[in-house]
């Protein structure tokens, strides 16, 4: 006798590589490397090693301005001062019970997952890297019904 609720390897195997086809075919290996190099850009490492190398030959210093830290983390904060506040209301004939339970539902979610730190997370890597990832899945570790898990996965 089969279990019907156990996943077949050999499909679960066939669609992840799938997924990785896809990523690979839309160019995801080109975005993580222009990714890397506007992350290190982020950080004040803007010179390759071989200029780097060269200028310090040359006896010149590899002076780096960081004018992009201090424009994204204002814009950062910006977004910190202007988020958003999400609240359930019952529109055309709801209940207002309904939406007392899933305002319940959103702060319990909202502050297990840390939602507002990945936020800003999320905005960062989109602002710097173009694209941010949130990774959300149902965990049975801590709860044999099921918890939300999300995190801010990089690409």
């Amino acid at each position: 006798m089969t279990d019907t609720n156990k996943p077949d390897p050999s499909r679960l195997a066939s669609a992840n590589y799938n997924a990785y086809l896809r990523l690979r075919d839309a160019g995801h290996s080109d975005w993580v490397e222009r990714a890397q190099k506007q992350s290190n850009f982020y950080l004040g490492e803007q010179w390759s090693e071989k200029d780097a190398k060269t200028l310090d030959d040359e006896g010149r210093p590899a002076l780096t301005m960081n004018a992009i830290l201090s424009t994204v983390n204002t814009l950062q904060g910006e977004l910190v001062q202007t988020q958003a506040d999400i609240q359930y209301k019952p529109l055309r004939g709801g209940k207002e019970s309904t939406a007392t339970i899933l305002n319940t539902i959103w702060r319990e979610f909202y502050s297990r997952n840390d939602i507002q730190n990945a936020e800003q997370m999320l905005a960062l890597d989109g602002i710097i890297e173009d694209r941010g990832f949130w990774d959300v899945r149902v965990s049975f570790q801590d709860n044999i019904l099921g918890d939300i898990v999300a995190t801010v996965e990089d690409g």
